[in-house]
């Protein structure tokens, strides 16, 4: 069945991750809790441990610490279901040799939390579960690093009706015709 995840039923101590991204302005609890526990109940299904007691997995959710939105939310439930947590909050004031020089002396880095969610996409995660309102340019950008590293992803979008488009960056390559 397409989107579902299976695993080897012997990996049923190894602490699965889940990765989530989403808009600072994600409002919509349901919508993310149904989503957890379906992917809660897909990687790690009841077993019956050594005593003959059926147990479970249980995940460790991989969030950006955001304290509003879809990060706030999922934290939440993880907290409240007895997950394992794994925040990772950007650092805002730091520039690196990749920031342009138009922003290297301004209080707050713009490129802070792109580098966050490169960095969560590199320590991995079984899958990861993209809340986009608006088009936000910095869960796409999770999603997209997610889906490039081979992590399933999967997306839920809200468009706010009336909202107007966010305009894309289109990469251009630029040549050069050389002298004759």
């Amino acid at each position: 069945m397409p989107g579902v995840i299976t695993r080897d039923p012997s990996a049923a101590l190894i602490t699965p991750r889940v990765l989530i991204t989403g808009s600072r302005d994600w409002l919509d609890a349901d919508v993310i809790h149904a989503a957890l526990k379906q992917v809660w109940a897909e990687l790690c299904p009841p077993y019956r441990d050594d005593h003959g007691v059926y147990t479970r997995a249980v995940p460790t959710l991989v969030e950006g610490a955001c304290p509003t939105g879809a990060d706030l939310i999922a934290y939440t439930f993880a907290c409240r279901a007895g997950w394992g947590t794994e925040r990772h909050p950007a650092d805002w004031r730091l520039h690196d040799v990749t920031c342009p020089r138009w922003h290297a002396n301004e209080m707050r880095c713009h490129r802070a939390g792109y580098r966050r969610n490169a960095a969560m996409v590199k320590l991995g995660a079984d899958i990861c579960l993209a809340f986009i309102k608006d088009a936000s340019p910095g869960a796409t950008h999770t999603a997209t690093l997610a889906a490039r590293a081979g992590i399933p992803v999967r997306r839920f979008t809200y468009t706010t009706p009336g909202a107007v488009p966010r305009p894309r960056r289109v990469r251009q390559t630029i040549t050069r015709e050389s002298n004759r």
